[in-house]
């Protein structure tokens, strides 16, 4: 199913709230804030309890967590887990059950007592295809993710590619 078929199955609300993220991209803006902003969208739109943005830290080549829900920020090696995964092969990663998946780093859900279920890893990638990150979604409230989620997500996580692109 094409995203534009996923995008008239959205509320109103839900679009609104996509075409207000991307409108503030063309005006200055503070990094942290518009991450959190695009991260609050895909909750809301995906129906997920949680997301999260990591960025790339190629001094330590660790992923540094910058924006999450319930949890401070935490470093981890970039080639572990579902973000060593999503950083090397550069694509979206749906994984339906997490600790069924060997891939599944457990470091961030023992730190914060939180247990995901579903997630979604989406690459963040510059317009020169340098890695920057990752965005993550967590647990579908009513499920698992599907294809039209992946869809959507694709386009909440070039918006914090873009965002993240270039400014620090």
């Amino acid at each position: 199913m094409s995203l534009r078929h996923h995008l008239h199955r959205l509320s109103i609300d839900d679009v609104e709230l996509i075409l207000a993220v991307t409108s503030k991209l063309a005006a200055p803006f503070d990094l942290m804030t518009m991450l959190a902003e695009v991260v609050e969208a895909a909750k809301h739109v995906l129906r997920a309890e949680r997301g999260s943005v990591w960025l790339y830290d190629a001094a330590t080549d660790e992923m540094v967590l910058r924006i999450a829900t319930g949890i401070a920020p935490v470093r981890v090696p970039a080639g572990v887990g579902f973000l060593g995964a999503c950083a090397r092969e550069r694509r979206i990663l749906n994984v339906p059950d997490c600790y069924a998946d060997e891939r599944f780093n457990p470091e961030v859900d023992l730190a914060s007592g939180y247990r995901t279920r579903c997630m979604l890893t989406l690459p963040l990638v510059d317009h020169k295809d340098a890695f920057m990150g990752a965005m993550q979604v967590l647990n579908k409230i009513d499920g698992v993710f599907d294809q039209k989620d992946e869809s959507l997500a694709v386009v909440l996580a070039a918006q914090c590619a873009v965002a993240s692109s270039g400014r620090t």
